[in-house]
């Protein structure tokens, strides 16, 4: 496997071999990047992308730590379940974030500034995988989604009327575009292993 190269290497010598295939390939590593992106957002992809559900059990250890209960099963299947809906799907909440910031692009306040400082920390997030990221498990986005969420409800009521039907067209747009591409792509990999393959 080609990650067999790069075993023994070190930090610094895998940062130049990056950077170097950046400047030799530099298309090829923008088709990577937005492809990753759009995988990683859950935006075009087909229906049950991989590394969306949480873990049913933990992970195998040599200090006596076990696998959580029933209880634990049971919110991983919620969880998995809630993925395959737009509320687990990151584009989405950076769509939200996107809108919220917008909305408020004439308001002041201390909760006004609280909720874009949300919003900005979720998009800033998101946009950190555009240049680097190496997985797209849902987990990662968990904190952008939460901001989201929490910079929406705080300019709650306090959006005119008109911005709010904007912002909820827009959120709209992106989950139909989303949910159309669900439809439509034939299923893909359903593992992380086959995603890699």
């Amino acid at each position: 496997m080609i990650f067999e190269r790069f075993e023994d290497a070190s930090m610094a010598d895998l940062g130049r071999t990056w950077v170097l295939a950046i400047v030799h390939h530099p298309l090829a590593y923008v088709r990577h990047r937005a492809a990753h992106l759009n995988r990683t957002w859950r935006f075009i992809v087909p229906f049950r992308s991989p590394s969306a559900a949480p873990p049913l059990g933990g992970e195998p250890n040599v200090v006596g730590l076990r696998s959580p209960g029933a209880s634990h099963r049971w919110l991983a299947h919620t969880g998995a379940w809630v993925a395959e809906t737009p509320l687990g799907w990151p584009i989405v909440w950076i769509a939200l974030a996107a809108s919220v910031i917008w909305a408020t692009r004439k308001m002041r306040g201390t909760i006004v500034d609280l909720a874009v400082a949300l919003a900005t920390s979720a998009l800033a997030l998101e946009a950190s995988f555009a240049l680097i990221s190496i997985a797209s498990d849902l987990r990662y986005h968990l904190w952008a989604m939460l901001a989201s969420a929490l910079s929406a409800v705080l300019v709650s009521g306090r959006v005119a009327r008109r911005d709010a039907w904007i912002m909820a067209s827009a959120v709209g747009f992106v989950a139909a575009v989303a949910i159309v591409a669900r439809i439509v792509l034939p299923l893909g990999p359903t593992t992380y292993e086959a995603m890699l393959g």
